[in-house]
């Protein structure tokens, strides 16, 4: 059996700055409390609320002297804590001003609905990150204290995930060949992203290398 593939192209969608309605899990504080930073290991366990691909975090923060910070995504122990290595990593620069601030991953990380996942982080400055007690359910907030021990006030940090998720149809144009000639055959793939930004992502799965 000998056949050709021909690849569809695909005309990538709009994308945005930031995604926004890709927002998965959350936890936003409306009175916060403030956990102090100073080159200590701090961490948020989440549980991915649908299975796609990790695109980015927001967290609710501030660094004094606006420097880099880095968020790293762990796995977790059965028990729920924090465990290495890195599975994905981002860095950002974090304002002396409180705010959001987003680390997009430039592999997003694909994530099962119902697991649970660590954000990590590791300032190398004193400041702040936000949280409140016991505001969200899916997770929870640790220190590192060799080892890992859980946070009470606040229990949770302020945080948001992004996961992005894409439908992917693929059809042959012809439902059979015969064995012993050679056939063209023209596979299409569809791609239907829920959100623009995805595109950037998700448009290279379909290249190379091209099935045997």
């Amino acid at each position: 059996l000998c056949a050709s593939l021909l690849l569809v192209g695909l005309v990538p969608g709009s994308t945005l700055a930031i995604p926004t309605s890709n927002l998965d899990q959350h936890n936003d504080p409306a009175m916060p409390l403030t956990q102090g930073m100073a080159a200590t290991d701090l961490a948020q366990t989440f549980t991915a609320g649908k299975s796609g691909l990790l695109s980015g975090v927001d967290l609710y923060l501030w660094l004094g002297g606006g420097v880099s910070l880095t968020v790293s995504i762990e796995a977790t122990t059965t028990s729920g804590l924090p465990t290495g290595p890195a599975l994905v990593s981002a860095s950002s620069t974090v304002s002396s001003t409180p705010g959001w601030v987003h680390f997009s991953f430039l592999t997003p990380l694909s994530v099962l609905k119902d697991s649970v996942y660590a954000i990590v982080i590791n300032p190398t400055a004193s400041g702040v990150w936000y949280g409140s007690t016991n505001t969200y359910t899916g997770g929870q907030a640790f220190i590192w204290e060799a080892p890992w021990t859980a946070e009470t006030d606040p229990a949770d940090f302020a945080f948001r995930t992004y996961v992005d998720t894409v439908g992917t149809q693929l059809l042959w144009n012809k439902p059979q060949i015969t064995a012993g000639t050679s056939t063209p055959l023209t596979l299409t793939a569809t791609m239907t992203y829920v959100n623009g930004v995805e595109a950037t992502h998700y448009g290279a799965f379909l290249g190379p290398p091209v099935p045997t």
